[in-house]
């Protein structure tokens, strides 16, 4: 998709930069002018100027970027849809079939009240679920390889409340707080509901996600670090002024489910006003 995206924007004369680090948007007088940025084969520091500056560096990379410009605020909150699930092994003999190896999702169900995501078969193979349980100790590892082709997965997503921060480096920090941990808690019991009345065995359901072990729970789509009413308003413009952001960053909370469709429709709408403007400003010119 990003492969056929940048062909079409070089065919409307758009000049692709590979192995460009952007560090920090150039501002003038309270206006963005262009970015600072540094090649990253050859070391080359680069001035890049223009008229108008779009961040779409994702959720930590369009925070680092602006902490780096001055913009306090930026990478102060994160949110993270944090992901994690449960599974089970269906009874020999039993007419329900594992579709463990399933590539995708097949079923999803959001429940709005509680601001879970619910969904099935995602696609693992058997020695990579093996591995990935490992850290549940070996005997756990073990039984995930031997029971594997009746395993059946429930996976989910939560509205996380945000805590959390991008540090000066780039890294995330991110806290999972009570209120999260009430959510996790109540996704993995309707998941041992679901599973228990497919018939699986009591004793052999199993459950990830748990935040005090190291690695156990996946921040999928860290964002919300440069929020619509905190860093950017609600033209997605900064402090600085011919300064976006459009990405994840931008969004003000958690979406608890993949972004995707969320983004593209937050491009579709932010284009025809970027370019309303821009065509506005040179028609003053």
């Amino acid at each position: 998709m990003g492969f056929y995206a940048a062909n079409e924007a070089k065919e409307m004369g758009a000049k692709l930069q590979i192995y460009t680090d952007v560090k920090r948007v150039l501002v003038e007088n309270g206006k963005a002018v262009g970015v600072y940025a540094e090649d990253v084969k050859t070391g080359e520091q680069l001035e890049i100027r223009g008229n108008v500056v779009v961040l779409s560096a994702g959720g930590p990379g369009s925070a680092l970027i602006l902490m780096h410009s001055g913009i306090q605020k930026a990478g102060m909150r994160c949110f993270g849809d944090p992901a994690f699930g449960s599974w089970g092994v269906l009874p020999e003999g039993s007419k329900l079939k594992s579709h463990f190896y399933e590539h995708g999702t097949s079923t999803a169900w959001f429940d709005d009240e509680h601001g879970c995501l619910f969904y099935t078969n995602v696609s693992w193979t058997r020695s990579f679920w093996t591995m990935y349980h490992i850290m549940g100790g070996i005997r756990k590892a073990l039984d995930i390889y031997k029971y594997f082709p009746r395993m059946i997965s429930l996976s989910n997503k939560i509205h996380d409340e945000g805590v959390g921060r991008i540090t000066w480096d780039g890294r995330v920090s991110k806290t999972v707080t009570p209120h999260d941990e009430e959510l996790l808690n109540y996704s993995r019991s309707i998941n041992e509901k679901v599973l228990l009345g497919m018939g699986c065995d009591p004793g052999n359901i199993h459950h990830t996600g748990f935040s005090h072990i190291k690695g156990d729970l996946t921040f999928g789509h860290p964002g919300g670090t440069n929020p619509v009413g905190v860093v950017v308003d609600n033209n997605l413009e900064t402090e600085f002024k011919n300064c976006f952001v459009c990405d994840i960053s931008s969004l003000p909370a958690a979406p608890a489910r993949p972004p995707v469709l969320t983004l593209v429709t937050l491009t579709k709408w932010f284009i025809p006003r970027l370019l309303e403007r821009v065509n506005g400003a040179a028609k003053k010119n």
